[in-house]
Protein backbone atom coordinates (compact mmCIF):
# COMPACT_ATOMS: atom_id res chain seq x y z
CA UNK A 1 0.00 0.00 0.00
CA UNK A 2 1.29 3.53 -0.86
CA UNK A 3 2.43 6.05 1.59
CA UNK A 4 -0.21 8.31 0.51
CA UNK A 5 -3.37 5.72 1.07
CA UNK A 6 -1.49 5.16 4.74
CA UNK A 7 -1.64 8.48 5.24
CA UNK A 8 -5.12 8.38 4.25
CA UNK A 9 -6.73 5.77 6.53
CA UNK A 10 -4.71 7.34 9.60
CA UNK A 11 -6.46 10.48 8.88
CA UNK A 12 -9.66 9.02 9.10
CA UNK A 13 -9.09 6.83 12.01
CA UNK A 14 -7.90 10.12 13.80
CA UNK A 15 -11.21 11.78 12.43
CA UNK A 16 -13.42 8.91 13.84
CA UNK A 17 -11.68 8.87 16.93
CA UNK A 18 -12.21 12.77 17.20
CA UNK A 19 -15.91 12.41 16.34
CA UNK A 20 -16.57 9.93 19.23
CA UNK A 21 -14.59 11.50 21.69
CA UNK A 22 -17.24 14.37 21.14
CA UNK A 23 -19.67 12.25 21.24
CA UNK A 24 -18.03 11.43 25.14
CA UNK A 25 -16.94 7.84 24.31
CA UNK A 26 -13.56 7.01 26.40
CA UNK A 27 -11.18 5.97 23.41
CA UNK A 28 -8.17 4.20 23.57
CA UNK A 29 -5.69 4.07 20.82
CA UNK A 30 -3.46 0.95 20.68
CA UNK A 31 0.18 1.41 19.44
CA UNK A 32 0.48 -0.96 17.28
CA UNK A 33 -1.88 -2.27 15.30
CA UNK A 34 -1.03 -5.67 14.81
CA UNK A 35 -4.52 -7.38 15.20
CA UNK A 36 -6.75 -5.02 13.11
CA UNK A 37 -7.93 -2.47 16.07
CA UNK A 38 -7.56 0.85 15.35
CA UNK A 39 -9.46 2.23 18.43
CA UNK A 40 -10.96 0.44 22.09
CA UNK A 41 -13.95 2.69 23.36
CA UNK A 42 -15.63 2.30 26.59
CA UNK A 43 -19.34 1.70 25.77
CA UNK A 44 -21.90 3.40 28.32
CA UNK A 45 -22.50 0.24 30.42
CA UNK A 46 -19.03 -0.15 30.99
CA UNK A 47 -17.90 -2.88 28.45
CA UNK A 48 -14.91 -2.20 26.02
CA UNK A 49 -15.73 -2.82 22.35
CA UNK A 50 -12.59 -3.15 19.89
CA UNK A 51 -13.08 -0.90 16.22
CA UNK A 52 -11.91 -1.56 13.75
CA UNK A 53 -11.95 1.78 10.90
CA UNK A 54 -12.30 1.46 7.46
CA UNK A 55 -12.20 4.39 4.82
CA UNK A 56 -12.57 5.09 1.64
CA UNK A 57 -12.80 8.74 -0.63
CA UNK A 58 -15.13 7.26 -2.82
CA UNK A 59 -19.41 6.99 -2.15
CA UNK A 60 -18.85 3.86 0.15
CA UNK A 61 -17.45 0.86 -1.69
CA UNK A 62 -15.17 -0.72 0.59
CA UNK A 63 -13.74 -3.54 -1.78
CA UNK A 64 -10.90 -5.38 0.20
CA UNK A 65 -11.48 -6.12 3.80
CA UNK A 66 -9.84 -8.69 6.29
CA UNK A 67 -11.03 -8.46 9.68
CA UNK A 68 -9.63 -10.24 13.25
CA UNK A 69 -12.56 -12.55 13.81
CA UNK A 70 -11.10 -14.06 17.11
CA UNK A 71 -12.17 -10.95 18.60
CA UNK A 72 -15.19 -10.54 21.22
CA UNK A 73 -17.28 -7.44 21.17
CA UNK A 74 -15.64 -6.56 17.35
CA UNK A 75 -17.03 -3.17 15.31
CA UNK A 76 -16.03 -1.91 11.94
CA UNK A 77 -16.64 1.63 11.58
CA UNK A 78 -16.97 2.76 7.63
CA UNK A 79 -16.52 6.16 7.04
CA UNK A 80 -16.88 7.81 3.19
CA UNK A 81 -15.14 11.38 2.89
CA UNK A 82 -17.06 12.20 -0.22
CA UNK A 83 -20.28 11.15 1.38
CA UNK A 84 -19.26 12.31 4.89
CA UNK A 85 -21.41 8.90 6.04
CA UNK A 86 -20.55 6.60 8.86
CA UNK A 87 -21.66 2.81 9.01
CA UNK A 88 -21.17 1.11 12.08
CA UNK A 89 -22.11 -3.10 12.01
CA UNK A 90 -20.71 -5.86 14.67
CA UNK A 91 -18.50 -8.20 13.01
CA UNK A 92 -21.65 -10.73 12.74
CA UNK A 93 -23.49 -8.13 10.74
CA UNK A 94 -20.25 -7.52 8.24
CA UNK A 95 -19.80 -11.17 7.71
CA UNK A 96 -23.68 -11.52 6.82
CA UNK A 97 -23.66 -8.79 4.63
CA UNK A 98 -20.42 -8.66 2.91
CA UNK A 99 -19.36 -10.36 -0.43
CA UNK A 100 -15.97 -12.85 -0.30
CA UNK A 101 -13.49 -11.73 -2.84
CA UNK A 102 -11.43 -14.30 -5.34
CA UNK A 103 -10.02 -16.18 -2.36
CA UNK A 104 -6.87 -16.98 -4.82
CA UNK A 105 -5.78 -13.23 -5.23
CA UNK A 106 -7.64 -12.16 -1.79
CA UNK A 107 -7.20 -14.65 0.78
CA UNK A 108 -9.87 -13.91 3.62
CA UNK A 109 -10.82 -10.67 2.18
CA UNK A 110 -14.27 -9.36 1.84
CA UNK A 111 -15.95 -6.86 0.05
CA UNK A 112 -18.80 -4.87 1.38
CA UNK A 113 -21.00 -1.38 -0.99
CA UNK A 114 -23.21 0.60 1.19
CA UNK A 115 -23.94 3.23 -1.80
CA UNK A 116 -25.04 -0.03 -3.92
CA UNK A 117 -26.71 -1.92 -0.98
CA UNK A 118 -29.78 0.55 0.54
CA UNK A 119 -30.71 -2.21 2.79
CA UNK A 120 -27.69 -1.19 4.53
CA UNK A 121 -28.49 2.17 4.94
CA UNK A 122 -30.19 0.72 8.46
CA UNK A 123 -26.26 1.09 9.34
CA UNK A 124 -26.12 4.42 8.65
CA UNK A 125 -25.03 6.14 12.05
CA UNK A 126 -23.62 9.48 12.47
CA UNK A 127 -24.46 10.17 16.29
CA UNK A 128 -22.43 6.56 16.39
CA UNK A 129 -25.61 5.64 18.75
CA UNK A 130 -25.28 1.99 18.44
CA UNK A 131 -22.16 1.78 20.36
CA UNK A 132 -23.66 3.23 23.46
Amino acid sequence: MSAKRLKFGKRIEYLVISKLLAKDFDCYVPIVDDHGVDVVVRKGDGTLISIQIKATDGRGDFPAIKCNETLKDYWLVFYSTTTDKTWIMTLQEWKDHSRPLNQEKFPGERGINFATNKDLAIYEDPEFGRLK
